[in-house]
């Protein structure tokens, strides 16, 4: 039976790339991240959260997989205690699962790669003999800069997929390796140096010009919306 929800999803939930960014990489589950979207401050988070928007509240959690695997039931099982010691609501909401493919591994033909899922009991003669994730259909919704914004990343990352469309050429690997071993070891210490430090007036001009439109965009927000 098809479920009559559907999952709103804004694009602010690419910041749980950034968990997985972030990952640490000891223990089976390296190459993942799960948790809420307020990261790993949550607690800390929820309690502001609920202060300036009390009618807000964790409604699931995420998960960087590609497909489900059997850990999810006990993940599952966690976040529902978590969402319920959280939760001031006589009726806790449906707990989703989110889950974006971060490695792009499947077809997704052009679109982000997010699933929702939602636990469900499977009965038999009014008794439950097993628990399943039932997909529900998901809706991006962002404003209209965002929507292009995404769209951009997502024509970036299709782009930027290797095509073989050449053969492997180990001589450009082997050419690379020489280009790093010569800035690291060959290199005179005098122009090691200077090469870091222009790198870093680089970074540093980049850092600032950056901060600099935060600082010019934060002014105009106000003015534009009054």
């Amino acid at each position: 039976m098809a479920s009559p929800l559907i999952v709103k999803v804004h694009p602010l939930v690419l910041t749980m790339v950034d968990s997985y960014e972030r990952r640490s990489k000891k223990g089976a589950t390296k190459d993942q991240a799960l948790g809420t979207l307020m990261g790993f401050y949550e607690n800390d988070m929820y309690h502001a959260a609920s202060r300036t928007t009390p009618s807000e509240q964790i409604v699931g959690w995420f998960f960087t997989v590609s497909d489900l695997s059997s850990h999810c039931e006990q993940f599952h099982n966690y976040f529902s205690q978590v969402v319920s010691s959280f939760s001031v609501r006589r009726d806790q909401p449906p707990i989703v699962l989110l889950t974006l493919d971060v490695n792009f591994t499947e077809g997704s033909k052009g679109n982000l790669p997010i699933g929702t899922f939602l636990r469900s009991e499977c009965e038999l003669q009014k008794q439950s003999h097993a628990r399943v994730f039932q997909p529900l259909p998901v809706d991006i919704e962002g404003f209209l800069g965002e929507n292009v914004a995404l769209d951009l990343i997502m024509k970036g990352v299709y782009s930027n997929t290797p095509k073989d469309e050449l053969p492997e050429d180990s001589t450009i690997g082997c050419r690379l390796n020489e280009i790093v071993d010569t800035a690291a070891t060959l290199l005179q210490s005098d122009k090691r140096d200077n090469l870091i430090k222009n790198s870093l007036r680089d970074y540093t001009m980049i850092s600032y010009l950056a901060n600099l439109t935060n600082a010019q965009l934060a002014l105009e927000d106000p003015i534009i919306k009054s």
